[in-house]
């Protein structure tokens, strides 16, 4: 679905992760009835995106299949886009099929913490549909990423990488771009407060 976003003021995402394990607990949902409750509530209290994740990224967590990750998206996004034809929808994936599937299902965003190095075919699926494009920084994968995180400068290293991923990607056709610097994901504290 091709959706403008207007950022002439801040806006606000909520978060619902379609996992046993997310980080946060209370963004999670499996039941795509307590999904239907918790967008009812954002969009109640006026949420300008969804983000809908069914992969833990959380530190410490291994990748899944892209059919486990489909098997908990597909029941929810279908509900929500049936309750919520306007809402503007996030897919928050590494995987291209994920994402295409989100894209040709009411989603109008691909949240890619990978930044394409995971799954390199979510780039093409997201310029194909002329969908938003976030691209995170992430040091090492989410199995990985805290230990021991290291940067020679930090505001530096993860600056010079989204500049350099976002030129590269716009070159390839790929222009409606978001920028996350991916706080807590391969950083530590001091990291974070840097950033």
């Amino acid at each position: 679905m091709n959706r403008i976003l207007s950022f002439d003021r801040p806006l606000v995402m909520g978060v619902i992760n379609l996992t046993p394990d997310s980080f946060y607990g209370d963004s999670r949902a499996l039941d795509p009835n307590l999904v239907l409750d918790k967008v009812a509530y954002m969009v109640d209290n006026q949420v300008d995106i969804l983000d809908l994740g069914a992969m833990s990224s959380r530190p410490g967590a291994e990748l899944i299949s892209i059919d486990e990750e489909l098997n908990r998206l597909k029941p929810s996004l279908d509900e929500i886009v049936k309750t919520y034809p306007n809402l503007f929808i996030s897919i928050d994936t590494v995987h291209g099929k994920v994402a295409q599937h989100g894209l040709e299902n009411g989603a109008s965003m691909i949240n890619d913490i990978s930044a394409g190095a995971i799954d390199k075919t979510i780039i093409d699926t997201t310029i194909k549909y002329s969908a938003y494009y976030c691209l995170m920084h992430m040091q090492n994968l989410p199995i990985n990423m805290q230990d021991n995180p290291a940067y020679s400068d930090t505001t530096l290293d993860v600056l010079g990488f989204l500049k350099n991923k976002s030129e590269r990607l716009k070159t390839i056709g790929l222009d409606k771009i978001i920028i996350d610097p991916g706080f807590g994901f391969g950083k530590d504290i001091s990291d974070n407060y840097r950033l």
